[in-house]
């Protein structure tokens, strides 16, 4: 019984609603009524007087031409409306005064009915009936005029970019504009905005209405657009929309009257425009920092996943500004091994140290270094090239001096250590040219015995000494011994001759030859 009830209940809801939605969809006009107020005569052509109509609702013609007008106070049913466009070109385009009312009307009879008083015929050159002819063939060419007001939204892309606007990021639309018809201005809102967004026009100003066809741009802070956003950007016109209805006397004998009617009539458009936030994977953007997932972290966090300058970090290269890059690039900027880049300091490891250890890692000028061997130019080079390079004991190379135990050293202490022209030095032998040589070849080159050179004086042995000292022991005197024989010399030539010296230091000593 209760079920039976509910069923009955229900029944009857959906019957009222059915019947509420049938009463809401008839036509709102259907039944409508207007007073034919007043009628006026004027004549143009010939002697035919043609009627002029005043309604409740304005000015109205006549579309059966066949009848005859309604008098004065007839009431007058709504029909129809009449829906050809060059009904509503011809009226909305006349005047009110009397005769282009007339001509409009005689141009209706023509373009509707294809009808033209027969009185007219004979006057068919007139410049009324020559009007009226025109207007009819033009209404022809505007079958579809309308007045009902469009809006179109126009726009390049969809996609809203970052921008940065003194100093601050925002995503920016492209440009959009309204083409409107039948209406002058737009106005523009949005929906699912985020907050701080504003519609600009060309000059960046904020506004809500423009003029058809003036542009405007979309622009949302880069702060408040935490996730995938779309905004729905709607623009809307209102315009006047103009039409015919078509009324019926009660009198059915009597002429049907059109007139023309307006409302104001509201038109949208919209697009939505979808924003995709960056994904800054550790980045510092904004004051905000973001880590190796591309989520805002705090700054310890995203020193701990993101500063990876010149390290390699879950098998990925990350470079000297701590950004990911190739293995090479990882390579070219980061391995420095003893090596000054940018003016950082880097060990023998290939890490960044301070300036001392770098020397005392790394300046290996001519050394042995770890069993390395490094040459001139501080670089690891070959033994061999090392022995070419650094090994210069007592020498001079390339402008440089080089020390007794193959070390640079000053000038003066080079001449210390190293010009050793026919000296004994530390048990080694030095020749004339100052190079080490035998005991032999020293004495040969080096010992002047009973000599005096470069106003020396040299002894018995070689050695230096006093010219007393080199007389006695170079110069002793010479006995002269006369010869015997027959052939005899006086005996003062004998003492003149032994006294004289020769040159070089050594007397001459004249012998003869003994005779048997």
């Amino acid at each position: 019984m209760m079920k039976n009830r509910m069923r009955n209940i229900l029944y009857i809801f959906i019957v009222t609603v059915i019947s509420i939605l049938g009463i809401t969809t008839v036509y709102a006009k259907t039944g409508e009524k207007i007073t034919l107020t007043k009628k006026t005569y004027t004549n143009f052509v010939g002697a035919r007087r043609e009627a002029k109509f005043y309604t409740s609702l304005g000015y109205a013609w006549c579309i059966t031409p066949e009848k005859k007008g309604a008098d004065e106070g007839a009431t007058l049913t709504y029909v129809k409306d009449e829906t050809d466009g060059g009904l509503l070109y011809l009226i909305d385009n006349t005047k009110t005064d009397d005769k282009s009312y007339q001509i409009t009307q005689v141009a209706m009879w023509l373009y509707y009915n294809n009808f033209m008083p027969e009185s007219y015929n004979k006057y068919t050159n007139t410049d009324f009936i020559k009007s009226a002819k025109a207007l009819a063939n033009e209404a022809k060419n505007h079958k579809n005029y309308s007045t009902t007001p469009a809006i179109k939204i126009v726009i390049n892309n969809n996609v809203m970019s970052l921008v940065k606007e003194n100093n601050t990021y925002y995503y920016v639309s492209k440009e959009l504009s309204a083409n409107v018809t039948n209406a002058q201005t737009y106005t523009i809102s949005l929906e699912n905005a985020p907050k701080g967004t504003v519609i600009l026009n060309s000059n960046n100003k904020e506004v809500t209405s423009l003029n058809s066809g003036e542009k405007f741009k979309i622009r949302v802070p880069e702060a408040n657009v935490t996730s995938k956003a779309s905004i729905r950007v709607i623009v809307s016109a209102t315009g006047t929309k103009k039409y015919i209805e078509r009324y019926r006397p009660t009198n059915t004998t009597k002429q049907d009257l059109v007139l023309m009617r307006s409302e104001n009539m509201k038109v949208t458009s919209s697009t939505d425009l979808s924003i995709t936030p960056e994904t800054r994977v550790c980045e510092v953007f904004n004051g905000k920092y973001y880590g190796e997932d591309g989520k805002i972290v705090d700054k310890d966090t995203y020193n701990k996943q993101c500063n990876h300058v010149c390290e390699v970090y879950k098998g990925k290269y990350y470079g000297e500004d701590g950004k990911e890059t190739t293995k090479e690039k990882y390579k070219e900027q980061c391995e420095h091994v003893c090596e000054v880049y940018k003016g950082k300091y880097y060990g023998e490891d290939g890490k960044e140290t301070t300036k001392e250890k770098y020397k005392e890692q790394c300046e290996h000028v001519c050394e042995v270094y770890k069993g390395k061997y490094y040459g001139e130019d501080g670089k690891e080079t070959t033994k061999e090239k090392y022995k070419e390079q650094c090994e210069h004991v007592c020498e001079v190379y390339k402008g440089k001096y080089y020390g007794e135990d193959g070390k640079e050293t000053t000038k003066e202490k080079y001449k210390e250590q190293c010009e050793h022209v026919c000296e004994v030095y530390k048990g080694k032998y030095f020749d004339s040219f100052g190079n080490e040589t035998t005991l032999e070849e020293y004495t040969k080159q080096c010992k002047h015995i009973c000599e005096v050179n470069n106003g020396k004086y040299y002894g018995k042995n070689g050695d230096e000494v006093d010219k007393d000292t080199y007389d006695s022991e170079c110069n002793p005197p010479t006995v002269i011994v006369p010869p015997t024989g027959t052939n005899k010399m006086p005996m003062g030539l004998y003492l003149l001759i032994g006294f004289l010296p020769i040159v070089g230091g050594t007397s001459l000593i004249l012998k003869t030859k003994k005779e048997n």
